[in-house]
């Protein structure tokens, strides 16, 4: 009886586990495009992570990597800044990768 309720629980849970960390790996992105852009306003080129760690653009408690594990990716094309975050396949370029902004005319997460 326990292991029937048990897995009753998990086919609920584990969409929203999931759903939880897609949005999670948005926000994620959406924070270090943010300092991404502030640390442009002052330096020229492209930061990484550890240049807007270093520059205090990014909360020291900001983590550096998606929920999968794996690091946000910067990615500058002429004014514009994408991060993009591999998913959860944690493979770059397939359709769960997620990019912010959503719609980068150009540009591959």
């Amino acid at each position: 009886i326990i292991a029937m309720v048990a897995g009753g629980v998990a086919v609920f849970a584990l969409p929203k586990l999931k759903e939880a960390e897609k949005k999670s790996a948005k926000t994620g992105c959406q924070v270090v495009r943010q300092a991404a852009m502030t640390w442009q306003s002052s330096n020229t080129g492209c930061p990484t992570i550890s240049q807007l760690y270093e520059s205090k653009d990014l909360d020291p408690g900001q983590k550096a990597d998606d929920p999968w594990a794996q690091p946000y990716q910067i990615t500058c094309v002429d004014d514009l800044v994408v991060v993009s975050s591999s998913g959860p396949d944690k493979k770059k370029g397939t359709a769960d990768d997620i990019q912010i902004p959503e719609a980068a005319a150009g540009t591959q997460p």
